[in-house]
Formats: C-alpha cells, sequence, structure tokens
C-alpha cells in the first residue's frame, strides 16, 4: 500500500513538474498555418498558445516564479520526505548494535547523528534521557516526535505560499487587463467594433487567472499528498519509540537524581 502511495505521489509531482514545459513546447510547435475560410466568411486571426500567454503582460513574471518555485520545493520534498530518508530501514536494528550488551550509549548517540534523520534525532533524544529512568525516556521521545512532526509540516511553506499567492497574482492581473480594456474600449472614436474590441481585451485578460489557477491546484495536490505522507510518519515514530524502550537497558535513576527527587523542602519555621 505505501508502495502504490507513493508511486501515485511521484506521478503527481512528476506531472506538476513536466507540465508547464509540455506547454512550452506545444506553444513553440503551435506555429501552424492557419485553416482555410470558406469565401465570403471572415478570416480569423489565429494565435499561438505562446502568444497567447505573452498577452498576459507582466504579471507573468512573477507567476513563472511562482511556477519554478513550487515545483522545486515539491520535487525536493517528495525526495526528503520518503521513509527510507525518514525512518531508515533497519535503524533500530543498528541502534541495538550500538548499544551492544554494556549500554554504550555515546557509540548509539554517535552513530544517531551520523544517520542525520528524524529517527536518529528522536532515538538520540532518548538515548540522553535513559540515566534519568524510564519515564524520563518516554517523554523525550513524545516530546521529539511531535517537534519532528512540526518540522515536517513547516518544511511545506513554500508549496502553501505558492497556492495562496498564484491564483491571487492570476486575478490581480486579470482586474488590470479588464481596466486596460475597458478604458481602451472608451477612448476610442470609432463607431464599430467596439464591442470585438472589448472581447478581445477581456480575453487576454483573463490568461493570468487560467495560469495562476494552472500553477496552484497541481500544488495543491502535491501539498495535499506530503501532508499526508507527514501524517503517517506519527505512527511509525510510536512504533519506533516502543521498539526503543524494548532495547533500551532499564537503568536506575542517578544518586543526585534520585536525591533531587527525594529532598523535601522544610517548611519555615515561625517564630514570635
Amino acid at each position: 500500500m505505501n508502495r502504490i502511495r507513493n508511486i501515485l505521489a511521484y506521478m503527481v509531482i512528476g506531472g506538476a513538474l513536466l507540465g508547464p514545459f509540455a506547454i512550452v513546447a506545444l506553444a513553440a510547435a503551435a506555429d501552424q498555418p492557419p485553416a482555410e475560410v470558406e469565401e465570403g466568411q471572415p478570416k480569423k486571426a489565429e494565435l499561438s498558445l505562446w502568444d497567447l500567454l505573452k498577452k498576459g503582460g507582466y504579471v507573468m513574471i512573477p507567476l513563472a516564479i511562482c511556477s519554478i518555485a513550487g515545483l522545486t520545493s515539491s520535487f525536493e520534498r517528495g525526495i526528503t520526505l520518503t521513509r527510507s530518508r525518514v525512518i531508515p530501514e533497519g535503524f533500530l536494528d543498528d541502534v541495538k548494535t550500538k548499544l551492544g550488551s554494556d549500554g554504550n550509549t555515546s557509540a548509539a548517540i554517535a552513530f544517531c547523528e551520523e544517520s542525520a534523520s528524524a529517527a536518529g534525532r528522536l532515538i538520540k533524544a532518548g538515548l540522553g534521557k535513559m540515566e534519568r529512568g524510564v519515564e524520563h525516556v518516554e517523554k523525550a521521545l513524545e516530546e521529539t516526535g511531535v517537534q519532528e512532526i512540526d518540522r515536517m509540516k513547516r518544511s511545506l511553506k513554500i508549496l502553501g505560499l505558492v497556492i495562496a499567492i498564484a491564483p491571487l497574482l492570476g486575478l490581480v492581473g486579470t482586474v488590470y487587463g479588464m481596466i486596460e480594456a475597458f478604458q481602451t474600449t472608451a477612448a476610442s472614436t470609432a463607431a464599430t467594433g467596439k464591442a470585438e474590441q472589448l472581447a478581445n481585451g477581456i480575453y487576454e485578460a483573463l490568461v493570468t487567472t487560467a495560469t495562476g489557477l494552472t500553477i496552484a491546484i497541481p500544488i495543491m495536490v502535491v501539498h495535499y499528498m506530503l501532508n499526508a505522507k507527514i501524517d503517517s510518519f506519527v505512527d511509525d515514530f510510536n512504533q519506533l519509540g516502543e521498539g526503543f524502550l524494548e532495547i533500551c537497558p532499564q537503568k536506575p535513576p542517578s544518586d543526585a537524581t534520585t536525591a533531587a527527587e527525594k529532598t523535601e523542602v522544610p517548611e519555615p519555621v515561625l517564630t514570635e
């Protein structure tokens, strides 16, 4: 099931990544001779897709930046958030080997640091609390797991920003384009053809809205799938923590900690 989910995720990311390039390629190849028209009918002007995109104006530049940023972040997050990078296969067995029978925490901590993974940071937090008892280990694992999930979700901020900005940029471009179209039509002194002139201005203005939605929708799908994948890591972290507690040497709390916990603050003595 996880393999099928990963394949679907890569298909969506790949489609989002290759989609705009395919559009550009089709636009470059769309310069075809106009179709023949019947005699007596007005000749319809042929406009390639590339020329239509250029009519979006300067707003197309930030939209192109949003597209590049969103696609790059989608590809990078899709690779970074794979299960093999978050929780390497056989990681807990390697930690158990490093611990050994004598509970060598220094070697296990060094191994966790070298792994540079979320699982490594999770187990490292538990190893650091072994001297204080099982309760402190469980608390450290829980807190670190929450922090790692929150860190992964915060890494999707670029995708969320593109999803929010791209449609708004497209809408702004359309509003400016329609203002210009109405202004040009109002200033025209021609007695006829105003309706056609206004229609041309409006359809050109709508190019930016269509582009913004085309960018935002695939990125939104990728954002949802990556968010769902991060949520699935919660159960994996719980299983990893439970497995670590099973192999974790049960060390009693140190004397200093025990003494500090048992020390009672004396009640103040009232004197007359």
